[in-house]
């Protein structure tokens, strides 16, 4: 017997069943394939938004979140935010007591989740972030952009208000995508820092894996940052890969400080990830081959003295602080011959790594990466060292610092003079060093002061006219020094460039302990140019992330020099607040005939293990 159903037998039921099914799950298909090909938006922006005190003081990250909500999630793109890590949010917004999550729109932001509070500086926070980001907003291509301070390989990304400044290592970076990404399966377009010093090889090295491309600056950042209306509305218009949106987001924050005064330092580079792998191996070549003879007195004297020479970022002097991040093309073109092929191979990988950069007049000579080298500050040796091991970057590389470092450790010897009398003949001033010692000078600066007493100078500063030949010191003098608006000020040089030279000048400017950063440019006429730079706070000292704003010295404002006095028979120098001055004009570098009494001037050498010592002082005016 069959069964019947309305006319049809059951044989008939089961074969239309089935072919409903086929037509079924060819239409899933071809939805799926039209979605994963043409409804998925291009891109979906995963910002990790750790407000910490920019946003607490200055308000910096609500700037850029009304930068955002310019542009918005369009049809095109997403823009999701976690925002976290602050004391304070300037907004009517956000909630600074919890982390919370939200799309933005334009003109507005939508609020997606209440997170409680957590610790941006830890992996788990970031991970999560970027599973639930990625899986929520899935997207052709995804970014994920961290944005707060910044501190090169050291001391990683960011700091949390409210975890106890709490930062993100590499390897804690390392960790948050290795989880994410063993959960989403997606390998993310672009990694990018909108924070100080992360444009590191180190950095490129662990983001490698995760990510096509890494945007980052080898310097700092003005707090203004990137200029995220710009670049999201570009990405909303048009296709843009990875590489192509890179350069909008480089060219937009390039023309935004150059908007505010503000682009003589700045620099952000697009670091093609898949080439880092060759770059790595051809500074590796170069380090086991120095590291062969480092104990060798010539190969430590000549490594230090290329360091010594190339680009440096981030903090650059005593009361600054050192981030120690040397600029990797600059530092291999300065190799000496005996490195040749070494130094071609690098220069060459950084060009082809870097497929495009931005950089401000007093960065000529960045290449657009960087890398660690713990020239500047051997007190921080035993505590930066055991953290750069655990980015696990390269082991021959921990190697070499290793040695490196304990040969400079172990020499605490100064320079010694000839004599310590400088020898005058008009306004020619000459010394010599030991014949023993010639080969150990890194530096000699020419240094000014005033007599307090028999023992005591007060410095003010270094310049870097002195020659240095074969054992000889000489320098012309004119009588004639650096000042704020013909008030004298401490200067150190902290760059010496064919075309410029860059100084840090301590100070308190209306209460706040700052550096005021110089620059002398050689372009403009037959004597140059100065320009005030901005006044920028330096390293923080617990954490060592570098602090991001630079601030404007405008008139007005109220500035107390820092200078240093100079103890001769302790040959011991600490600073010493001057008396303060306000600016009733815009601030100028002027260069001062000077009037004064008492004063002296006398040379400072450096050696390749950055041991200091002073000549005697002569009087200026005999």
């Amino acid at each position: 017997m069959r069964l019947i159903l309305g006319g049809f037998t059951l044989k008939k039921v089961i074969v239309f069943m089935l072919l409903l099914f086929t037509i079924v799950c060819l239409s899933c298909t071809n939805q799926g394939d039209r979605l994963k090909n043409n409804e998925l938006k291009e891109y979906t922006f995963l910002i990790y938004m750790n407000g910490s005190d920019l946003e607490t003081e200055h308000g910096a990250g609500t700037s850029d979140l009304y930068e955002m909500m310019k542009a918005g999630t369009t049809d095109n793109i997403n823009v999701v935010i976690e925002t976290g890590g602050t004391k304070n949010w300037q907004n009517h917004y956000i909630d600074a007591s919890q982390n919370q999550r939200w799309l933005v729109k334009k003109n507005n932001l939508e609020k997606l989740q209440d997170l409680g509070t957590k610790n941006m500086g830890v992996s788990s926070t970031l991970k999560d972030f970027l599973v639930w980001g990625v899986s929520n907003y899935p997207a052709q291509k995804h970014v994920l952009i961290l944005w707060n301070h910044g501190g090169g390989s050291i001391s990683g990304f960011g700091y949390d208000e409210r975890h106890f400044y709490d930062t993100l290592l590499l390897v804690e970076l390392e960790q948050a995508l290795t989880d994410a990404m063993a959960t989403t399966g997606v390998k993310l377009e672009m990694i990018g820092f909108d924070a100080c010093l992360m444009a590191t090889i180190e950095t490129a090295d662990v983001v490698a894996p995760f990510a096509n491309y890494l945007v980052a600056s080898t310097e700092l950042e003005p707090a203004i940052g990137w200029e995220y209306s710009a670049f999201l509305k570009k990405a909303s218009e048009e296709k843009l890969d990875g590489e192509m949106l890179g350069k909008e987001i480089a060219d937009s924050f390039y023309k935004d400080t150059k908007k505010y005064g503000l682009n003589d330092t700045v620099t952000l580079s697009v670091i093609d990830t898949s080439r880092i792998g060759i770059l790595k191996k051809s500074f590796e070549n170069f380090i086991m081959k120095a590291d062969e003879d480092i104990y060798d007195a010539s190969v430590f004297n000549q490594i230090s003295n290329t360091v010594s020479r190339a680009e440096y970022y981030g903090g650059q002097s005593p009361s600054e602080g050192y981030s120690n991040m040397i600029d990797l093309g600059d530092l291999a073109s300065k190799l000496s011959d005996d490195y040749a092929q070494d130094k071609n191979d690098i220069v060459n990988n950084v060009n082809d790594a870097v497929v495009y950069q931005i950089k401000g007049k007093a960065r000529g000579k960045s290449t657009g990466i960087s890398v660690y080298f713990p020239y500047y500050n051997k007190e921080n040796i035993e505590y930066e060292l055991p953290v750069y091991g655990t980015i696990d970057f390269s082991e021959p590389y921990n190697d070499f610092l290793t040695r490196y470092t304990e040969v400079a450790r172990n020499d605490t010897s100064e320079i010694e003079f000839a004599s310590e009398n400088i020898n005058k003949e008009g306004n020619s001033y000459k010394a010599n060093v030991k014949s023993s010692e010639m080969e150990n000078v890194s530096q000699v600066r020419t240094v000014l002061g005033k007599k307090i007493d028999e023992n005591k100078i007060l410095l003010y500063g270094g310049s870097p006219s002195a020659n240095y030949n074969k054992g000889e010191i000489n320098t012309e003098f004119d009588n004639k020094w650096l000042s704020i608006n013909g008030n004298m000020v401490y200067s150190y040089v902290t760059r010496v460039e064919d075309d410029y030279i860059t100084y840090s000048l301590p100070a308190v400017l209306n209460d706040e302990y700052v550096n005021i950063k110089v620059a002398w440019y050689a372009d403009d006429g037959e004597d140059g140019y100065y320009k005030i730079l901005g006044a920028w706070h330096g390293v923080i000292p617990e954490s060592k992330i570098v602090r991001k704003e630079i601030i404007e010295v405008k008139q007005g404002d109220v500035i107390k020099p820092i200078f240093k006095e100079y103890n001769i028979d302790k040959k011991e120098a600490k600073s010493i607040e001057g008396k303060a001055f306000i600016l009733l004009d815009d601030p100028e570098i002027i260069i001062k005939e000077l009037d004064e009494e008492d004063l002296v001037l006398g040379f400072c050498i450096d050696d390749y293990s950055l041991n200091q010592c002073y000549s005697n002082f002569i009087p200026i005016e005999e």
